[in-house]
């Protein structure tokens, strides 16, 4: 605290305007933040100091970034990016980009947000790269990966360091200044990308080209297609272009501007039919004396029956289109030689046919197809049953190559028993219709059921149950999943800001699909367990986890899993668990039951494997049922929990147990202040009858037959003993006891096995500060459990609208006119607010049960009168 104090310089300015704020000074508030942050109660103790001085006026940048980083540290986020936005609107709006930058780089780190990643966007453009590192980009890409201006930061710095990568990222902006009419930054983005052109790339110009015709820029989109059409056309885009400029013509505004390039490009979207240009250029495309519209009605009649297409006579046979004059068409025919016929009469009498038609193949190139024929006849066998709609009677196959001469009939008997012979190993074909005389290609999906196409960047659980489902139904086809998607799963699968279960389902997926290796399956298990959420994953995918988990994790995913849904799944679970060594098995049993309720499911499995049990406690297991009753996680686990307390075995292994002073008064304070129904609380009682708790039963009917206050004003004896707080106070305390359980178990334990490895345990302040540190840990974990175990939410009480209570906002009004509002909430709650004050602390104690017109001497002794009550919860979200 006195570091921090002295770094920010507090004593020369209260305000801490005597430093201004640097990267050098951002690093050692960082120091200074963190050494007291790993002091008890540092993060507290910082806040109190800091957060008064960012509510006022003049505040120093210096003292508004330690307090957004200690909130970001300390888990407040939204508050951390409330300070964030307000520090890096000053240091923007004073050009210091150098702390911007440090500022920015913590920002990302700690409380990053789409907002954020546009501000590292301008920090780019305004202070340079020197100051906006690609690191930096990198991170703000990830929290808004379409954000143009984002994506034209970081792509131009990758290029600036020869990275491949960056003209993608910089092409894939290009869309977006498009839309904004930024005409100036795409002609730069387009002519940094024409010096290496690549089809990706190009189709994102194609794509801002478009935009920026939709916006009215025609004059600029001619520009650059002109620019760029040898490109595009070199790409094989001319087709995507000539759509563009083709609706262009139609609906634009500026269409005569498009009539040179739309000519070039649509003579090269054509390039299959023959001298495309003679089409274009009778149609008048680009002659201005002809209107566009009757140059487009033109050029549509010619492309109905191009030159170069081959057509179908009923007579003649087939035949290719030589010329096309808008009115006349002039057909060679294989045998009939060459032909002319109206345009109008070519439209009843041809069948126009497609390029991969086999009568259109052999017209163009009978020895090629001869040799084929003669070559491969299971290749030319597939061809033919193509062009047959991939399923034909075999006699069928045999008269389609005797029409077109390709066999003499005397012939087909050998060419198709070497065809036959080929196809069964052709795994293209289905031969089992073959007794019927019938040969069939296999239908898309009957043979390989090609894998999904899913995107594993923006949506990877979607992705991931689509290809977890898929490989249920082809395994065969794990492989094919690898050399497709293995890459991308195991670039995601390492992201360290993505959420552990993304990161486990898809090094399960590699798993699953055969790849092994190793790629951080245990770092992402720890993680995952500190949190797990079982929900987005299914039962073969829990399967797997428990299957596939790496040997020094698989007991960490064994007691991950007791919490599953599926019992098939608990019982290997546990015995996984069962099969530890004695120690860490309680330990494993103890960090359930004490979790009880939140994994309900592990709960009340250990209880029913543990009843009867000698060397475990069935009080303990007692506990956890009432616990589990109270407050299920589903109403189906207090079903069951309510079931089992009545079945003969459980009832019997409570009269046979003695309980202990300790256990006896945690059941008999649960009971006695029961929070919920009392049809819930009755069947608990009448278990307890027979057993040596029999009087705590006896205790609870006869209060319970008597719920009168036993203090005069009974205010206390209205909330029955508990410790009252905000439910949004109850959910932090219990995430504190669950990280400081964790740490307990995995990441103390590590550094004191890292500490003993130093070597002399008397010397070893390694080993002195890790057990210090398992001893506080210990003692807070013990202190929390108390205050979560006697915790009740405010919510869940009556509150009085006329009197003041807990969930009460008071207005008090002094003698001389001066008033004060305070807001009753309970413990830990002072979260939400200056003015808010514990019922149980001295001045709460002093307020409660007062009514309006009542007076009440203050701490200070002054006395005051009640002016209004209000009832008052908190928000969703408020105090966060």
């Amino acid at each position: 605290m006195e570091d921090l104090r002295s770094v920010l310089k507090l004593d020369e300015h209260p305000k801490g305007g005597a430093v201004d704020l640097s990267g050098e000074l951002v690093d050692r508030i960082d120091a200074a933040v963190e050494a007291a942050l790993a002091e008890e109660g540092g993060a507290d103790r910082l806040l109190s100091l800091l957060n008064p001085l960012v509510q006022g006026r003049d505040v120093g940048v210096s003292v508004l970034y330690a307090t957004a980083f200690t909130q970001a540290r300390s888990g407040e986020t939204e508050l951390a990016q409330q300070i964030f936005s307000i520090l890096c609107e000053q240091l923007e709006q004073k050009a210091k980009w150098e702390p911007l930058g440090a500022v920015m780089e913590r920002v990302l780190a700690h409380a990053g947000s789409p907002e954020f990643a546009r501000v590292a966007a301008r920090l780019w453009r305004k202070g340079g790269g020197r100051h906006a590192k690609v690191d930096l980009l990198r991170r703000a890409y990830g929290l808004d990966p379409e954000n143009h201006l984002i994506l034209w930061a970081l792509g131009a710095s990758l290029m600036e360091g020869g990275d491949a990568e960056g003209s993608f990222l910089l092409a894939k902006s290009l869309p977006g200044f498009a839309a904004k009419k930024d005409v100036e930054r795409v002609e730069e983005g387009v002519l940094a990308i024409l010096e290496r052109p690549e089809r990706r790339h190009l189709v994102l110009v194609t794509e801002a080209l478009d935009r920026l015709i939709r916006e009215g820029e025609g004059e600029t989109a001619v520009t650059l297609l002109e620019l760029a059409q040898d490109a595009l056309i070199g790409q094989g885009l001319a087709g995507d272009v000539w759509t563009i400029l083709r609706r262009a013509l139609e609906k634009s505004t500026e269409k005569e501007a498009f009539r040179g390039v739309a000519r070039t490009m649509g003579i090269a979207a054509h390039g299959a039919i023959r001298k495309p240009e003679r089409l274009f250029d009778r149609a008048g495309i680009a002659e201005k004396s002809v209107p566009v519209e009757d140059a487009l009605v033109a050029l549509d009649r010619l492309l109905e029956l191009p030159p170069g297409r081959h057509v179908l006579h009923g007579s003649w046979g087939v035949g290719e289109i030589i010329d096309n004059d808008g009115e006349r068409l002039q057909i060679r025919f294989e045998k009939e030689g060459e032909r002319s016929m109206s345009v109008s009469l070519a439209k009843t009498a041809l069948y126009l046919l497609n390029p991969q038609d086999l009568r259109a193949k052999v017209y163009v190139d009978r020895p090629g197809m001869l040799s084929a024929l003669r070559g491969d006849q299971a290749e030319f066998l597939f061809h033919v049953m193509q062009h047959l709609g991939g399923e034909a009677g075999v006699d069928d196959v045999r008269k389609l190559l005797v029409r077109l001469e390709l066999l003499e009939p005397t012939g087909w008997s050998e060419w198709w028993k070497q065809a036959r012979r080929g196809a069964e190993k052709d795994e293209r074909f289905d031969l089992s219709q073959l007794f019927r005389k019938v040969i069939r290609l296999h239908k898309e999906g009957e043979r390989t059921s090609p894998l999904p196409e899913v995107d594993l960047k923006s949506k990877l659980r979607r992705g991931i149950d689509l290809l977890v489902k898929f490989l249920e139904q082809h395994p065969e086809d794990a492989g094919e999943v690898v050399r497709r998607y293995g890459e991308e799963l195991r670039v995601r699968s390492a992201e360290k800001d993505r959420p552990p279960t993304e990161r486990v389902q898809a090094l399960l997926l590699l798993r699953r699909a055969g790849d092994t290796g190793e790629n951080g399956f245990q770092e992402a298990i720890l993680e995952f367990a500190k949190a797990p959420d079982l929900t987005r994953f299914g039962t073969e995918q829990q399967k797997d986890l428990l299957e596939m988990a790496p040997p020094e994790v698989r007991e960490t995913a064994a007691f991950i899993l007791l919490d599953s849904r599926v019992q098939s799944i608990r019982r290997e679970a546990w015995r996984i668990l069962s099969e530890g060594e004695g120690s860490g098995r309680e330990k494993n049993i103890w960090a359930v039951i004490g979790g009880s309720p939140q994994r309900g499911y592990a709960v009340f499995h250990i209880v029913r494997e543990l009843t009867g049990e000698p060397t475990v406690s069935q009080w303990a297991l007692m506990d956890a049922l009432v616990h589990l009753i109270e407050n299920p996680e589903k109403d189906v686990l207090r079903r069951n929990a309510l079931d089992f307390l009545e079945t003969e075995k459980f009832r019997a292994a409570l009269a046979a147990a003695p309980a202990t002073d300790e256990e006896a008064s945690s059941l008999r304070n649960q009971l006695l202040h029961w929070r919920h129904s009392e049809r819930f609380l009755f069947p608990i009682v009448e278990a307890l009858k027979g057993t040596p708790l029999g009087g705590v039963a006896e205790e609870v009917e006869a209060q319970r037959q008597s719920m009168h206050a036993t203090r005069e004003d009974g205010i206390y004896d209205r909330f029955g003993g508990r410790v009252l707080m905000t439910r949004a106070t109850l959910i932090r305390l219990r995430k504190e006891v669950e990280e400081l359980d964790w740490d307990l178990k995995t990441t103390i334990p590590q550094e004191i096995r890292k500490a003993r490895e130093l070597g002399d345990l008397r010397e070893n302040a390694e080993y002195d500060a890790a057990k210090k540190k398992q001893a506080d840990a210990t003692q807070r974990l013990e202190e929390l459990y108390h205050r979560v175990r006697l915790a009740q939410p405010i919510e869940e009480i009556e509150i009085l609208e006329d009197q003041i209570g807990p969930g009460t906002e008071v207005d008090l009004r002094g003698s001389g006119g001066d008033l004060r509002t305070y807001w009753v909430l309970g413990e830990g709650d002072r979260t939400f607010g200056d003015n808010v004050i514990s019922y149980r602390a001295p001045l709460g104690e002093k307020l409660l049960g007062k009514r309006v017109g009542e007076d009440v001497e203050l701490i200070d002794e002054e006395r005051f009168r009640v002016d209004a009550i209000r009832v008052r919860l908190p928000e969703a979200g408020e105090g966060d």
